[in-house]
């Protein structure tokens, strides 16, 4: 009995390696496909989903203080759990392969929902949020101080050269101050030849911004008339919406200065099948260990409270 145990034990825990380790990559990117902020900064898949321009840029500013943080790696895990019962239920050639697909795409979808949300907005546990990066003076960020380090900070719909304690974000109603906002927060996140390249926000917002664009009445076919517009842009940044973005709010980034880390071995990858102790069942981790960094906090901003 023990041998038998054994043996299976070991075939249903290379199976489900071996199945898990096939389909994690497509399953991954197709979750990174629901959160823009998701496909930029864990998928790097943006450009595809969203039609962006290039996502790079030289940096050619000189040096001056130090803008350059050091973070703390945060873990999150998911866990897949294939029972003895599903296993016997659906064993003989490939036909376990559906079940753990149906829990790895749950545990996927899962972990990069808790993940992007923290993307946002640093929860307990979770990593640095573009919230928190987009700030000025105040409590430190990863580390730095924008009080003490001038150039660790971002700039909002300030004038240049604002006390870190007195810069502001705050918009308003959009159809009197939404554009404006925009092209001078986009302008107080650019520096030489790096500007942003995406806009991040909310539906409402972004439905704001299209209704400020005089539309013109085109045909595609005789019966077939569009008033609207497939994509929007703001100057050279690409500006989407994100049910997950914080509510009233824009932030513009810069992927070459602004991202996503994460450890090897750790970017949402599935860790190996153990049978549970004294239990019919075999746990798979599916994990990430990262942070968001920023080579330069100037680079990234935002503008909030906007309303209609």
């Amino acid at each position: 009995m023990s041998v038998a145990t054994l043996t299976e034990s070991r075939e249903f825990g290379r199976r489900l390696e071996h199945t898990a380790e096939a389909r994690m990559p497509g399953l991954a990117q197709n979750a990174f496909q629901h959160s823009p902020i998701a496909a930029l900064f864990l998928g790097r898949t943006f450009d595809a989903a969203f039609g962006s321009g290039p996502l790079n840029g030289t940096d050619t500013t000189p040096s001056d203080t130090v803008r350059h943080s050091r973070a703390n790696w945060i873990d999150a895990s998911a866990t897949v759990t294939i029972s003895e019962r599903e296993r016997l239920e659906n064993q003989g050639g490939n036909r376990i392969v559906p079940i753990i697909q149906a829990e790895m795409e749950n545990a996927t979808l899962s972990l990069v929902d808790i993940v992007a949300d923290s993307l946002y907005d640093q929860s307990t546990l979770g990593p640095t949020g573009l919230e928190q990066m987009a700030t000025a003076g105040g409590a430190a960020v990863q580390g730095l101080d924008g009080d003490t380090y001038a150039n660790w900070n971002s700039r909002g719909v300030s004038a240049r050269g604002t006390a870190a304690a007195s810069v502001s974000f705050a918009s308003g109603s959009f159809s009197a101050q939404g554009v404006a906002d925009m092209r001078t927060s986009y302008n107080n996140a650019s520096e030489g030849a790096l500007k942003p390249q995406i806009g991040l926000t909310t539906y409402s917002v972004l439905e704001f911004y299209e209704g400020q664009i005089v539309p013109q009445e085109r045909y595609t076919s005789p019966q077939m008339g569009n008033l609207s517009f497939m994509n929007l842009a703001f100057k050279d940044a690409v500006v989407v919406g994100d049910p997950k973005c914080t509510s009233g709010t824009l932030y513009w980034v810069n992927p070459a200065s602004t991202f996503a880390v994460a450890l090897t071995g750790a970017n949402f990858t599935n860790g190996e099948a153990h049978r549970a102790e004294k239990q019919e069942a075999t746990n798979m981790q599916l994990m990430w260990k990262g942070q968001l960094v920023s080579k330069d906090r100037r680079l990234v901003n935002k503008i909030n409270s906007i309303t209609a």
